[in-house]
């Protein structure tokens, strides 16, 4: 019975006398993306602007969330408002009324971005309403699209005048 407390006796010195691992540790990444995205948010996308007699200007507001740099563009599809009546008229009537657009964006660094064209160049060229937001971003911020349009000096067609302008963001470059 001697033998077997003492084979037991040092079996147990062995482990209690062993040196004390060394300390250990391991790093851990974590990862994780936020993908980009810009979005637009409109209430009413019809801008009554009234009576185009006399000159005049309407402003219509919108939303954007954006949480990369973004850049932003204005087109017109007709070049002003045109007349909705196309058939032959005589006499020396103007069938479009021109306007000027401005876009104003606030960034979140509390600057703002904006353009401003007339809308012929906004039909002719897309790089008239072009701008970008540089670095900034726009998260939850509210921008505002105006026209402004000059009485005329001839007279204009009756009826209904219209044109659709198209704001556009997307990512930059």
């Amino acid at each position: 019975m001697r033998r077997q407390v003492l084979s037991a006796a040092i079996g147990l010195g062995a482990c209690v006398a062993a040196p004390a691992a060394a300390r250990e540790s391991v790093a851990i990444t974590i990862v994780g993306k936020i993908e980009p995205s810009c979005r637009l948010g409109l209430a009413n996308n019809t801008l009554d602007v009234g009576s185009l007699d006399s000159g005049g200007s309407a402003r219509i507001g919108f939303d954007l969330d954006c949480n990369t740099p973004f850049q932003m563009s204005v087109a017109s599809r007709n070049g002003g408002l045109a007349a909705g009546y196309e058939g032959p008229v005589t006499g020396a009537f103007e069938r479009s009324v021109a306007y000027r657009a401005e876009l104003v964006m606030p960034l979140d660094d509390g600057s703002q971005i904006e353009t401003q064209c007339d809308s012929e160049a906004l039909a002719a060229n897309a790089a008239c309403g072009l701008v970008s937001s540089g670095l900034q971003t726009a998260i939850a911020q509210s921008g505002s699209l105006t026209v402004a349009w000059q009485a005329s000096s001839q007279p204009r067609l009756a009826g209904d005048y219209s044109d659709v302008i198209t704001v556009t963001v997307e990512f930059a470059p």
